[in-house]
């Protein structure tokens, strides 16, 4: 379909059709449209509709085009976790540093799945930085959010982490010790 016919679509008062248009906007075949998809997604993130908002994440992470850096950004504050949550994984999908201040001040996210998300995400930009902040979040009350904290800071390449891990490993239930447990196997590697 013509991605001009798809950005008409996107007025449709049919929240069917423009969930649909919006989840095709993010294919591949409109690889080499991108400008005009992002031009048409943007706008969909301010939906009525939380399952098109969260779908218009999708499908700029799917894109990973910079221009969608700030409209996510202003998306981690969205009333749904949903699009909170997805918004920050396109933001680590994208990979453009711009993103990585406005989600490490996210991480007191109220949703636990948002602060899974958040940290899962950072692992895309790899920054020494985000590292006190993943500690931190070893500490988090959700498990996901520790057992994906542990697996971010496995990918970062900097095995004065392991002491961190260590230290908590002990404390931990099974599943987050076998998350640690491959993180300080691969920190061992570097």
């Amino acid at each position: 379909m013509d991605i001009n016919e798809i950005g008409k679509d996107l007025k449709s008062e049919d929240f069917n059709i423009r969930l649909i248009r919006t989840q095709s906007l993010g294919s591949p075949e409109y690889e080499g449209d991108k400008k005009k998809a992002v031009d048409y997604l943007v706008p969909m993130l301010k939906d009525e509709k939380w399952e098109v908002r969260r779908q218009a994440a999708e499908s700029l992470g799917n894109i990973k085009d910079e221009r969608a850096v700030q409209p996510l950004v202003e998306s981690l504050n969205d009333e749904s976790w949903k699009i909170r949550q997805a918004s920050a994984f396109a933001l680590g999908f994208i990979g453009d540093k711009r993103a990585v201040e406005s989600l490490l001040d996210k991480l007191s996210d109220p949703d636990w799945r948002v602060r899974q998300a958040i940290a899962s995400s950072l692992k895309h930009f790899r920054m020494k930085e985000t590292i006190p902040h993943l500690i931190t979040l070893l500490k988090d009350p959700d498990w996901h959010v520790r057992s994906v904290s542990a697996e971010t800071l496995g990918e970062m390449g900097d095995s004065t982490i392991i002491p961190h891990l260590k230290e908590i490993y002990d404390k931990e239930d099974p599943v987050v010790q076998s998350f640690i447990k491959k993180a300080i196997n691969k920190l061992k590697k570097f």
